[in-house]
């Protein structure tokens, strides 16, 4: 189960719940430092539904992180991996697994075999994707030949946000009615895993540094 069934869904925040009812105001910089001449913008935009992405224990003080749930990239559906089930994409893989079937094969046999020592492996690891379902409006996906369809959505780990808001004392304490989807524990493990790792990489430079 990907989602907690409606009668254990309960209205207490937690890390990967699915939320609606809010809106994003990101700035728009064109020169920064920001000085008095210096020109910006501030675009607010809204989803239908958002991600929890604090922390369970982190959701207190009035503040809540979030990332909106957008569709999905049609790159993901060159791959059939993927294409079978893209949850796969949520977790790590074999190498040939992670990169559609024809370039696997047409592959270095040297640049392959290097590929398959790292073990497994995530893919697109800017994004986790949210299983179907019937609260999600469906989609086309733009695919030569094919009429494709889904009502998959995804986060992007590089647009988290914050907002403030007053009723967000505790996860327990949310006297909010936006609430609509939960994650299992497992699904929310999974989500928690690939965070981690997004954010845990550690850039050749500093390999060199502490070697």
């Amino acid at each position: 189960m990907f989602y907690e069934s409606s009668e254990k869904c309960d209205k207490a925040f937690r890390f990967g719940d699915v939320l609606n009812g809010f809106a994003i105001a990101t700035p728009s910089i064109q020169n920064p430092p920001l000085s008095n001449n210096c020109t910006y913008q501030i675009e607010v935009s809204m989803h239908s539904f958002y991600v929890i992405l604090s922390p369970c224990c982190s959701i207190s003080d009035k503040v809540l992180s979030l990332a909106p749930l957008l569709e999905l990239d049609n790159r993901f559906f060159k791959n059939s991996y993927f294409k079978e089930d893209m949850t796969r994409l949520n977790r790590k893989m074999e190498a040939k697994n992670s990169i559609p079937a024809g370039r696997w094969n047409n592959m270095d046999p040297d640049e392959k075999a290097a590929k398959e020592q790292q073990g497994l492996m995530y893919a697109f690891l800017e994004f986790f994707i949210y299983k179907k379902n019937g609260l999600f409006t469906p989609y086309p996906i733009n695919q030569k030949g094919e009429n494709i369809e889904t009502r998959c959505y995804m986060i992007d780990f590089r647009t988290i946000f914050q907002i403030k808001c007053d009723k967000v004392i505790a996860p327990k304490d949310t006297p909010l009615k936006c609430k609509c989807l939960q994650l299992t524990v497992e699904t929310r493990n999974l989500l928690r895993d690939k965070l981690v790792f997004y954010f845990s990489r550690i850039p050749n430079e500093d390999k060199v540094l502490m070697s």
